[in-house]
């Protein structure tokens, strides 16, 4: 059923045909008069018009309709969370909306979607999504969709008796804008005193900040990867300029010895890395115009794992010839990256496609 619905909310003309018609059925409704009783049916026709109005404002306002770009993305391994963004319109003036889907990771198969206030999500636990909504931390149950919990200024936090003074801030931190699924919440007790709420765990700790992980080991940024130790960097992987926007990657082992990649980019920047199996995958583009996106991955010895262009995806192009690249990132042994509203799923260690799905 909701394969039709969203059809109809994003064909304008379906839509406003049937506005008309219901428009048309609401008019009707009041010269049939199935009752003796005057009031039954008028009864009846409040009750019926209210019905189809209600149903029109449900397909206009509610989580009906294609998605369009998906803006964020998380996961814990076994649900992907993903938050859509859309404009929508109240007559007057057009304001961005958002849904929540949430997948199934290995299948693909959506779980359930449903529009949210903020698309600000903080993380994903084992049968649960947290999100920032109105000051708040609400969670959400990943199967249905039911709100579990609210973390607020107000309540929430009962079950804690260093808090018992009550809240007089509430703030959040939270890694998942890097596809890193760790967040806390920083409160300020009223009787002066700072906590920081652990949302993976839910451990209360007397602290100003958590403290940061020791930044050791591999890790990366739009512009490259690298190996640190004590935050001095040993080896890296990163672009720099050949001619214009074109850039080639280059190693570096901190000392003494440097290679060149064979092949270049246009516009690259590294979006996944898998420092266990040595080997990170790059986003770069076709031309400028950036509508057409390449992922290649490389392993540590400069050589090329495989690539895949977004032409080679057969992608549902309902909302234009080239969908524009979304978000991509890992998670465990996959890559995920989303099209407008195409979510693909590849295998990351040989760049097959696991599943696709248009939502």
């Amino acid at each position: 059923m909701h394969q039709i619905l969203d059809y109809i909310v994003s064909n304008i003309y379906l839509s406003v045909t049937l506005f008309i018609g219901v428009l048309m059925f609401i008019i009707g409704i009041w010269y049939y008069k199935p009752f003796k009783s005057a009031i039954a049916n008028k009864t009846m026709h409040i009750t019926v018009s209210a019905a189809a109005f209600a149903f029109v404002l449900y397909l206009n306002l509610g989580p009906s309709g294609y998605a369009v770009d998906f803006i964020y993305g998380l996961s814990n391994g076994n649900q992907l969370c993903l938050i859509e963004e859309h404009m929508d319109s109240d007559g007057d003036t057009s304001f961005e909306s958002y849904r929540l889907y949430v997948l199934d990771l290995k299948t693909g198969e959506r779980m359930y979607r449903m529009s949210i206030y903020s698309p600000e999500i903080l993380c994903v636990k084992e049968n649960t999504v947290v999100l920032f909504e109105r000051g708040a931390a609400v969670e959400y149950d990943l199967e249905e969709g039911n709100e579990i919990h609210v973390w607020s200024v107000e309540k929430g936090f009962e079950k804690f008796p260093e808090l018992v003074s009550g809240i007089n801030d509430l703030n959040r931190q939270s890694l998942a804008s890097t596809h890193i699924n760790s967040a806390y919440l920083t409160l300020t007790a009223m009787n002066g005193y700072k906590y920081c709420l652990d949302l993976m765990t839910e451990e209360l700790t007397q602290v100003d900040y958590l403290p940061r992980h020791d930044e050791s080991g591999w890790m990366f940024s739009d512009y490259g990867i690298y190996l640190k130790e004590k935050y001095n960097t040993k080896l890296s992987f990163t672009f720099q300029s050949l001619s214009g926007e074109i850039e080639q990657l280059k190693f570096d082992n901190g000392k003494d010895s440097t290679a060149i990649y064979d092949d270049t980019f246009l516009n690259p920047s590294v979006v996944a890395l898998f420092d266990t199996d040595e080997f990170f995958i790059i986003k770069h583009y076709e031309t400028l115009a950036n509508k057409t996106a390449i992922f290649t991955a490389i392993n540590f010895d400069l050589s090329k794992k495989w690539e895949i262009n977004q032409n080679q995806l057969e992608l549902n192009k309902d909302f234009g010839n080239e969908a524009l690249l979304g978000v991509c990132f890992a998670s465990n042994e996959q890559f995920i990256a989303t099209f407008g509203g195409n979510v693909v799923c590849f295998n990351a260690n040989d760049g097959s496609i696991l599943w696709n799905t248009f939502q």
